[in-house]
């Protein structure tokens, strides 16, 4: 195990030596592996990954959707989109936009149980959101801003379940908006009252950084 950090810088230095060789005119090829959570990979990386191999078909990629930070000096990933901005190890973190999030439900539980026109409304309904030992990175702990109390709780450590549910008509929660849109039956609610604004950074380390297939995502 002592080992494996140096055979990594090894074979990092190797990649980008053949790319040196062949220059820029090199058509981009190889295997990029990026990290994400489960939402936000699924709704927002996937499709734009798919339009990057549309331009570079050579391009092969690897997306794992996971709650979870990745390794990228154990190559875990070579790319991490996470909302974190990491303070320490040798990697290159870049902004790449902020994005909002909102208290939804779904037309058919608020036809069945009513909106809450206010925060002391909502704790009379049942939420949804992560586990709070299962939350890994703090950012992602929105009730604890809200200081919510259900009584009856459903807590998953996935995104797109906390989705799922509230769709089904059976909780309210908080989604981003990017996710959200992407269903009909989805309604904001306590828009004036409350929202959050999440930031996304992309990671890099930088023994990778610089190969041409990590600089193209």
């Amino acid at each position: 195990e002592n080992l494996l950090p140096y055979a990594l810088q090894f074979e990092n230095a190797s990649e980008q030596v053949a790319e040196n060789i062949g220059g820029e005119a090199r058509r981009l090829e190889g295997t990029v592996r990026i990290g994400a959570t489960d939402g936000l990979g699924t709704f927002f990386i996937a499709p734009k990954l798919a339009e990057l191999q549309t331009t570079h078909p050579d391009l092969e990629v690897d997306l794992i959707v996971a709650p979870q930070y990745f390794n990228l000096s154990l190559r875990e990933a070579q790319v991490s989109v996470t909302p974190s901005r990491p303070t320490s190890g040798r990697l290159l973190a870049r902004k790449m936009t902020d994005y909002g999030l909102q208290f939804y439900a779904s037309k058919e539980y608020i036809g069945k149980y009513g909106e809450p026109q206010n925060r002391k409304e909502l704790q009379e309904h049942q939420l949804t959101g992560y586990i709070d030992d299962m939350v890994f990175a703090p950012e992602l702990k929105y009730m604890d801003e809200f200081n919510a109390r259900s009584p009856a709780q459903f807590r998953s450590s996935s995104t797109i379940a906390q989705m799922k549910v509230i769709s089904a008509g059976n909780k309210i929660g908080i989604l981003p908006n990017f996710m959200a849109r992407e269903s009909a039956n989805l309604v904001p609610i306590l828009t004036r009252d409350y929202s959050i604004t999440g930031s996304l950074w992309l990671l890099t380390h930088q023994d990778t950084a610089n190969l041409m297939r990590v600089r193209a995502v």
